[in-house]
């Protein structure tokens, strides 16, 4: 049992990561011979456990080999494509979909800057003794 667990453990982050992929993209991925040869080592491991266990071992050692090779052609295979092709969104679309989140509360008012200056020039001349003279030199 404890085989089977070591197994399972080995191939579970496999598992998952292609689990995840969409079922067009997984016709695309080429299987390597090692795990039919895996399969077969399994079969012979199994059927040997109860008349020898030497045996037993060394097909043991032998799957996890082929698995781990296995595992590894198919994500260097898949590393070998360009991330483009399985982007949702490109670049340029993601930093509009980020502006238009950043910008999303803001309002044509509180993008104009003249405003604020316009602002606090009003509260200056508020402030002088002479603010209509004031408005006037200035504008």
């Amino acid at each position: 049992m404890e085989f089977l667990g070591g197994t399972v453990k080995q191939t579970l982050p496999f598992k998952e990561l292609y689990s995840q992929a969409r079922s067009t993209d997984r016709l695309n991925i080429q299987l390597p011979e090692e795990f039919p040869k895996a399969w077969l080592y399994l079969l012979i491991c199994f059927a040997s456990s109860t008349k020898d266990m030497m045996v037993f071992d060394t097909q043991s050692s032998v799957v996890h080999d082929l698995l781990d090779k296995g595992m590894r052609k198919v994500v260097q295979g898949t590393a070998k494509k360009s991330l483009l092709e399985s982007l949702v969104f490109t670049p340029f679309e993601l930093a509009t979909l980020i502006n238009f989140q950043l910008l999303e509360g803001a309002t044509a008012y509180s993008q104009d800057i003249i405003e604020p200056y316009w602002q606090y020039l009003r509260g200056l001349v508020s402030h002088h003794p002479y603010p209509s003279t004031y408005l006037t030199s200035v504008y």
